[in-house]
């Protein structure tokens, strides 16, 4: 995601170099920094632990799209 990869870019840390602090294979870090995938819960504690809170866990949890209600009859759910 976009924290992971600023964090990185502004620490001049390598994403391999990052992998091996964090535990994870290159492969995944990649995955991660590019948001192809999204850690654990576990693994983005240890992230925002590694990065002293610049990338906090809760930044990994992909924002809410409420549905608006307009329209809707009482009781009718979409």
């Amino acid at each position: 995601m976009g924290k992971l990869s600023e964090h990185l870019r502004q620490a001049g840390v390598l994403q391999s170099a990052f992998a091996e602090i964090i535990g994870v294979s290159r492969g995944h870090m990649s995955a991660l920094v590019t948001g192809a995938r999204l850690p654990s819960l576990e693994l983005a504690v240890r992230i925002e632990r590694e990065t002293a809170g610049a990338v906090p866990a809760a930044s990994w949890v992909p924002e809410l799209d409420p549905v608006p209600a307009v329209g809707l009859e009482v009781g009718e759910v979409r």
